[in-house]
């Protein structure tokens, strides 16, 4: 048990991280360590290579939000009011596994670790949520406890060679036509776009616009909270991975996106507009949904990573959307039971038919319909 990601080297624990797991590498979790502080980690070796980490953060207890068990698995009877050992990145929406692929049996060590943990301070047991469901399946075979049990979906795109064009030209012809003539809207304003790293008065000028966007939509925090977090980012060198979407308007700034880079994939991250003196023209579509896919083919990006918000906003965008489960490990074998679990699955993916089944493509159903292991059988 380490007491930080500290405990290690960025090069040896980035070695473990995969090309599609961005939010659990070095850099990114050492960042949120200096925000929120570390709550430790369960690390597995095999002489002195670390070959499989999972990060522990403090959890949230049944509040209502992204993390609120009770609302997310009520329909399976169990304990979920009572207090866990949350594994994963801190309020982390995207959980991949830290683990080397020659050495995936080290992921059942870790989990009885975590379990046993859970157990001595007396809480009722594991949870690791926002997992992509392969990796979550991957995780939870290597327990005779743990389940799996879905709650919520990842939107993401492949980059196309020539970027916004070849995504379009996949696109139905009424949407098409739409985004076409958010573009129109957007450069008629006189808008235009520029790629910079995030530094400097750009930094400042992010933390203003995101600000402005959280609070139009209800988030507390402000800006100095996100001036905290982006000095954070600086501190464990993440923010060198950043890049800033400028958008100007008559010589001022009116819009930002900034994305994260990642090996062959681009994370796009927050998204801020000056509400207090300028009007929208679909600078937040045009940015995170036309600009960014033209930046990242120029780069050389091949997946686009856009996170689990406003997925219906997303599929009409033409993003796929990948299942997310959380592994859950009870400290007894009493719940949940394995035939609940299948039926909130089942019931789970059926509603995402419901919503999502007219949008071609977004749903490869062989993800959705996996026979997900149970604890117990």
């Amino acid at each position: 048990m380490a007491t930080s990601v500290a405990d290690f080297t960025q090069e040896e624990w980035d070695r473990v991280v995969d090309d599609q797991n961005f939010y659990q590498s070095h850099a990114w979790l050492r960042g949120l360590e200096y925000l929120w502080g570390s709550h430790g980690v369960i690390a597995g070796r095999v002489g002195s290579e670390l070959v499989g980490a999972l990060p522990i953060w403090a959890g949230e207890h049944n509040t209502p939000g992204l993390f609120h068990l009770a609302s997310m698995f009520g329909d399976v009877p169990g304990e979920w009011e009572a207090r866990f050992l949350w594994l994963g990145s801190h309020r982390g929406v995207s959980n991949g596994l830290v683990v080397s692929p020659d050495n995936l049996a080290v992921l059942g060590e870790l989990l009885d670790y975590a379990r046993s943990t859970a157990a001595r301070a007396g809480l009722a047991g594991v949870v690791m949520p926002y997992v992509p469901i392969g990796k979550a399946v991957v995780l939870a075979v290597h327990h005779p406890a743990a389940h799996v049990l879905l709650h919520s979906a990842e939107a993401e795109m492949v980059v196309p060679p020539d970027g916004f064009a070849g995504h379009l030209a996949a696109l139905c012809s009424r949407d098409r036509i739409k985004q076409r003539a958010e573009l129109r809207q957007f450069h008629s304003a006189g808008n235009s776009v520029t790629w910079s790293p995030l530094r400097g008065a750009v930094v400042a000028q992010a933390a203003d616009l995101i600000t402005q966007n959280r609070a139009r939509y209800g988030s507390a925090p402000g800006r100095e909270w996100m001036s905290r977090s982006f000095a954070a980012q600086e501190r464990s060198g993440v923010l060198g991975q950043a890049t800033a979407g400028v958008c100007r308007r008559e010589g001022r700034t009116v819009a930002i996106m900034v994305c994260y880079r990642f090996r062959s994939s681009l994370y796009a991250r927050y998204f801020g507009f000056d509400y207090a003196t300028a009007k929208p023209r679909h600078e937040y579509f045009v940015l995170v949904y036309s600009m960014a896919l033209d930046f990242a083919a120029r780069q050389g990006f091949h997946r686009y990573h856009l996170a689990t918000s406003a997925l219906d906003v997303k599929a009409r965008r033409g993003a796929d959307l990948v299942p997310q489960a959380a592994v859950v490990l009870p400290v007894t074998d009493r719940w949940p039971a394995p035939e609940a679990v299948r039926t909130h699955n089942h019931r789970f993916a059926a509603r995402f038919h419901l919503r999502f089944g007219h949008r071609v493509g977004c749903l490869d159903w062989r993800r959705w319909h996996i026979d997900v292991p149970d604890g117990g059988t």
